[in-house]
């Protein structure tokens, strides 16, 4: 993983106001925590590698381009939810492979749509919306499995 991406991920957590960012792919993860606990705009990385050979990396360092305060308004009235996989499987994100994901970081969603697909024992399981809500983050890859109660997505609730 370059320092390039990891910076993008950077900017991502300060300009979506959020307190943390994970991401992951099938050899690497990589978490992206906001320092709270000292006020000051660094990050905490914490970058594991999968196969066992577990790589960490701490910067207390690493600086964050930002003139805001740690919360903004958005920040303190955001009702930001998961929406949990309920059931384990393969997580895809589209409805075939050439077609478009159902979702995207940013995109509004209704109650009852459908934002992502599980296949399970041959069976295609529509995972949808159960609120109106804007999407803040995508936790998983496409073709990634995922557990039972695992995170897919973040989400703001709208009202």
């Amino acid at each position: 993983m370059d320092t390039k991406f990891i910076s993008e991920l950077a900017d991502i957590i300060n300009t979506k106001g959020l307190r943390e960012l994970e991401y992951s792919s099938k050899d690497e993860r990589i978490l992206l925590v906001k320092n709270y606990e000292q006020y000051d705009d660094k990050l905490d990385i914490d970058s594991k590698n999968f196969d066992n050979k577990n790589k960490s990396v701490e910067n207390n360092n690493l600086p964050v381009e930002s003139n805001e305060s740690f919360e903004s308004d958005d920040e303190i009235n955001c009702d930001c939810e998961n929406i949990k996989a309920n059931i384990i499987g393969t997580f895809y994100d589209k409805p075939s492979p050439d077609e478009d994901a159902f979702v995207h970081v940013g995109k509004t969603v209704k109650k009852g749509d459908v934002v992502c697909i599980i296949e399970s024992m041959k069976l295609m399981n529509e995972i949808k919306a159960p609120f109106d809500c804007e999407i803040l983050s995508i936790n998983v890859e496409n073709e990634e499995i995922v557990e039972f109660g695992q995170d897919l997505f973040d989400v703001k609730v709208i009202k």
